[in-house]
């Protein structure tokens, strides 16, 4: 096969590539003009292959966004590709849409840069997710900032991670004054000590349990309270942490 023919394969083939993605592709010239845009391109911004090939990829932006258009074609040209870049385009009924993007110049046989191919994906889905994260997230810190409950979590080394301020007002400290400090530290007794370590023994087994304990308020006055606790077990067996609401 001469070298002419097997480029015309090779080119075939890129472009089969490109029509069958499920990805959205366009591939512009230096000049920022349309010169392909592919089945997922039309999926995801509605633009058709007729209305969007020979206009400038500027009608993908939001107004405003030239000066960074510019830049961009720049770096291009420069033969350097962006790999993973979040950003947002204008669909063809003029809502916006969040997209992740790479793109790669293409060159010709002088290795010299004549065009771009731009691959993009939908990140909608994902940033509503991660939105629900968040107000999922707030939710649950107001929950327990709020709580009747002391709560009080643990590391594997018997240190406080967390406390909220319940906790911290039945015992009369400030919450940064009880983190990174172990609660037995806090209790009325010695004997409250030694019943932490066989406590702590059950629960590298997975036991939940409820037991008094009598703390030390900072005043000096007992304070009693039951304490249930929950393992906070990695891998089904590992022990992360303690959780221990007290009533």
């Amino acid at each position: 096969m001469t070298e002419p023919n097997r480029n015309y394969k090779l080119a075939e083939l890129v472009a089969a590539i490109i029509e069958s993605s499920d990805d959205a592709i366009f591939v512009a010239g230096v000049d920022g003009l349309i010169q392909s845009w592919n089945p997922g391109a039309v999926a995801l911004l509605g633009h058709t292959a007729q209305h969007a090939v020979g206009r400038d990829v500027s009608i993908l932006l939001r107004p405003g966004r030239q000066e960074a258009l510019q830049a961009f074609l720049k770096h291009v040209r420069s033969g350097q590709k962006v790999r993973d870049v979040e950003s947002s385009f204008v669909r063809n009924d003029g809502s916006l849409v969040d997209v992740r993007i790479s793109v790669a110049p293409l060159t010709d046989a002088k290795s010299e840069v004549v065009a771009f191919v731009a691959i993009f994906r939908d990140l909608s889905e994902r940033k509503r997710q991660e939105a629900a994260l968040r107000a999922t997230e707030t939710s649950y810190q107001k929950l327990v900032e709020t709580a009747h409950e002391g709560i009080w979590m643990v590391d594997v080394e018997d240190r406080a991670t967390f406390v909220n301020q319940r906790m911290a007002d039945l015992l009369g400290y400030t919450v940064e004054e009880m983190l990174g400090r172990s609660p037995s530290e806090f209790y009325f007794s010695e004997a409250g000590r030694q019943e932490r370590d066989e406590h702590r023994k059950r629960s590298r087994e997975g036991i939940r349990e409820s037991r008094e304990v009598v703390y030390r308020r900072r005043d000096g006055e007992p304070l009693w309270a039951v304490v249930a606790t929950t393992p906070l077990l990695r891998d089904g067996n590992r022990l992360e942490g303690i959780l221990g609401m007290v009533t």
